[in-house]
């Protein structure tokens, strides 16, 4: 978790402010990286309980790069 802070804390710091098509404006910093030691565990920021099945659902589609939401919901995957 302390080095997502310090990410937070640089761009903050650092970052360029940048407009969106929502208006509301986002502040970044190009190339910021989060890196994880996954052998120490799943790092999840939220601010709720998430089920094991759920999350290994969601990482399963991303690293197969799916893209079509039809397949979490076939899983009962709804985040």
């Amino acid at each position: 978790m302390q080095s997502y802070f310090h990410i937070v804390q640089n761009i903050l710091k650092n970052g360029m402010e940048k407009s969106d098509r929502t208006g509301t404006g986002t502040i970044a910093v190009a190339g910021a990286m989060f890196e994880h030691d996954m052998a120490s565990g799943f790092s999840l920021l939220t601010t709720k309980k998430m089920p094991f099945k759920v999350m290994a659902t969601e990482l399963e589609f991303f690293i197969k790069g799916k893209t079509d939401k039809q397949w979490l919901k076939e899983r009962q995957c709804h985040i």
